[in-house]
């Protein structure tokens, strides 16, 4: 059999019409219009398009070194889908109208890796992230991120470069509306200073968990607040070191709330103050005055305070009184007046009995003598209780001798037991008897 090859010269205005077109030259392609087809390639030059749809709404082409895909319909999106199992599932839609990017409810992996980032103002709606966010730009060892920390299922939001950590601002539109504006300020910690949070008005707290505020360099602006809010650390009043001001503190195994307003090497004051009468002015209404070399620490009470209806406890204790001009007003004490009483075994050589509690119950020693029970000066105004409470032989007697005594040196007693008597220390005479049961004053 012989080939028979056409030789075909001039032109074709209607085109060529062929079930198959192959090449002259083996290896050279077929080139239509300038689209060069060859080992099952289609290669289009620079800007020769790929168009797609009845009227031409995707395009695929490229420029330079760029691919673009296109849709040149108004406000139409390009969607890329994927066949899961038997499910087609769209897995990221670009959405002309709005315009952004949608995940619809996929898992996005590696977001925020180095060169993974996403343009200005667009958005992630229902979508977990796997990785890192970089934030402002590219590079993450140059602005900042969002990531997850598994161990404690915290979120982290970082700010910084590769030198030195980078504030991270959250930040609200004003009143007007036209300008975003600071509202927290977490600062980093460089060379010119220390870590700080710094809140602008107005922005409260309002029924959240603080933790460790108070701590070296934690506190919040003047005119700030916290509202329905629980700390879990100190609070630094008045500074941001707690060495040099003073605290409010939780103690846990007491339950209490202490405020503490110290230095480094010295106690400060504790003052609660209210405003004046004329609605101008903080006074002090109770300090809590500081031991220090000034001298001994002590509660002052400031004209016109009252106390109503409250429980004082440990009044009268060594060093703990009531100033002279202040009282308690409309106070209820119930039940009792209750002081721990001294217990002592009196002996024929004298046993001392306390001045610094209001009551002393004596028990004598069982000599069959006569026992002697000594007190010495007290302060004016103290009262002292004296109560035979257990006789340790029907032969012993007691005598109380007080180191100053009106009427007399001493008030002797028979030993029975619920025998005693009352005394109050006076400028005067020092200790006088103002109730007496079975004693004899001598």
């Amino acid at each position: 059999m012989s080939t028979v090859v056409y030789v075909i010269l001039g032109e074709f205005p209607q085109g060529v019409t062929a079930d198959t077109i192959s090449e002259l030259t083996s290896g050279s392609g077929v080139t239509i219009d300038s689209v060069l087809l060859k080992d099952g390639q289609v290669d289009l030059a620079d800007d020769k398009k790929v168009l797609l749809g009845t009227g031409d709404d995707g395009e695929l082409y490229v420029n330079g070194d760029n691919v673009y895909i296109r849709n040149v319909t108004a406000d139409k999106d390009i969607i890329f889908s994927v066949l899961d199992g038997a499910a087609q599932t769209t897995m990221m839609t670009l959405d002309a109208d709005v315009p952004q990017v949608d995940f619809g409810n996929i898992a996005v992996v590696n977001v925020g890796a180095a060169g993974n980032d996403f343009g200005a103002s667009n958005s992630l709606v229902a979508t977990t992230l796997s990785g890192d966010i970089a934030m402002g730009g590219n590079d993450v060892t140059n602005v900042g991120t969002i990531t997850g920390e598994a161990s404690t299922a915290s979120l982290i939001l970082a700010g910084f470069t590769a030198n030195a950590q980078h504030d991270i601002k959250i930040q609200t539109v004003n009143a007007a509306g036209d300008t975003q504006v600071d509202r927290m300020v977490f600062a980093s910690d460089n060379d010119a200073g220390a870590s700080s949070i710094t809140i602008t008005e107005p922005t409260n707290f309002s029924n959240v968990a603080v933790t460790n505020l108070g701590a070296a360099g934690n506190d919040f602006g003047a005119s700030n607040s916290l509202v329905a809010t629980t700390f879990s650390g100190d609070v630094a009043m008045g500074g941001n070191d707690v060495t040099n001001v003073g605290l409010i503190s939780g103690e846990a195994s007491a339950a209490s709330l202490i405020l503490a307003g110290y230095t480094a090497n010295a106690q400060h004051d504790v003052k609660i103050q209210t405003v004046n009468a004329a609605g101008d002015t903080l006074v002090d209404r109770i300090v809590f005055g500081s031991d220090n070399d000034a001298g001994s620490s002590s509660i002052s009470i400031t004209e016109p305070t009252d106390f109503n209806n409250v429980s004082v406890t440990n009044v009268g204790a060594a060093g703990n009184d009531f100033g002279a001009t202040n009282t308690l007003v409309g106070t209820t004490i119930a039940g009792a007046l209750i002081g721990t009483p001294d217990q002592i075994t009196t002996s024929s050589e004298g046993v001392a009995a306390s001045l610094t509690t209001i009551a002393t119950e004596i028990t004598t020693d069982g000599g069959a003598d006569l026992n002697e029970a000594t007190l010495a000066n007290g302060t004016v105004g103290q009262i002292k209780i004296f109560t035979i409470v257990v006789e340790g032989n029907a032969g012993d007697t007691l005598k109380i001798t007080p180191a100053t005594m009106a009427e007399g040196t001493q008030i002797t007693f028979d030993g029975t037991v619920g025998q005693g008597c009352v005394m109050i220390y006076t400028t005067t005479v020092g200790w006088c008897v103002v109730g007496n049961n079975g004693g004899v004053i001598s």
